[in-house]
């Protein structure tokens, strides 16, 4: 009875002897799950820091190429705003050289009148002195028909 007594202890102890492996396996399979799954996050974590590594260059490598198209669209806009003004200066000197020739063009239109009013006097003082030199030329016609028939007169006595 001892014997069965004693024999019993000893199974009940490899009963806890098996349980406790049991655990001890169950424990170690939790613990590497556990070291498994932070090896897991770690591995992620890393090539989210791979990435975002990766990411952060072609970023960095975007704005350099935003910054150098900034600064050429700088340079394109200080180049046009150069030739606005440029374009305006030009704008002010043909507005001025317009005026000038409106001007100009407003004298030579009073100096055309003018003349025209003046050549029109001319040409009345030319048809004036035509007459006046028809008259002259029949006069002298007449004074010459009188100078031949006094020289036929005296040329008959």
């Amino acid at each position: 009875l001892e014997l069965a007594r004693a024999l019993q202890a000893e199974l009940a102890l490899l009963a806890k002897v098996e349980g406790l492996e049991e655990a001890a396996q169950e424990g170690r399979r939790e613990r590497q799950q556990q070291e498994a799954a932070a090896a897991a996050r770690e591995a992620n974590s890393r090539v989210v820091m791979v990435g975002a590594a990766e990411q952060e260059i072609k970023l960095r490598e975007e704005l350099a190429a935003l910054q150098a198209a900034a600064t050429q669209a700088q340079h394109q806009a200080a180049t046009l705003e150069s030739s606005a003004a440029s374009l305006a200066d030009r704008l002010r000197v043909a507005e001025t050289s317009a005026r000038t020739s409106d001007a100009a063009l407003a004298s030579t239109r009073a100096e055309l009148t003018n003349a025209v009013e003046v050549a029109g006097a001319m040409d009345r003082d030319v048809r004036s002195l035509r007459f006046r030199v028809s008259l002259l030329e029949g006069q002298a016609r007449a004074k010459d028909a009188q100078l031949v028939l006094r020289d036929r007169d005296l040329a008959t006595f």
